[in-house]
């Protein structure tokens, strides 16, 4: 840009919105991560195993986690809107396992039941919003894994 353009108004705001970001920056992580601790603790531990230890610094208000016997790309499309939810890691390609899973001890199916879920960007996660949340992904999670019983 040449000299004498810069948009000041533009630079003015986001110089207050980097300031409003630092100041919030420990209230919004403890939130975030409180959100996540609280959705892993809800959903059941029989379909459910996080990926990782769980010392692991992790990146606040997300949940990586394998979905027993469903498959998790059928898993995410069943959602409702408002869950923010990815499938398959992008260490895979084409429908292949993760290596980087297979290399941490789970198998490939175990791999490709592969989902994240991650807190609202925009909104202070709630904790109530979590039960809800780990409820209507639990819900859909056993109803996924009830229709795929007969077929084993």
């Amino acid at each position: 840009m040449r000299a004498g353009l810069l948009p000041v108004a533009a630079a003015v705001g986001a110089g207050l919105a980097c300031r409003h970001a630092v100041e919030q920056r420990d209230t919004r992580r403890a939130a975030l991560e409180a959100f996540a601790r609280a959705l892993r603790d809800r959903l059941p531990a029989d379909l459910f195993r996080q990926t990782g230890p769980e010392t692991a610094r992790r990146l606040p208000g997300h949940l990586s986690a394998v979905v027993a016997s469903v498959d998790a790309e059928a898993l995410r499309a069943g959602l409702e809107p408002g869950i923010l939810a990815g499938g398959r890691s992008p260490c895979s390609a084409a429908g292949l396992p993760s290596t980087a899973l297979v290399a941490s001890g789970f198998s490939e199916d175990e791999a490709r039941a592969h989902l994240v879920l991650c807190a609202a960007p925009v909104a202070p996660p709630d904790p109530a919003a979590a039960l809800a949340a780990a409820a209507r992904i639990a819900g859909e999670a056993a109803r996924l894994r009830a229709l795929a019983a007969p077929w084993g």
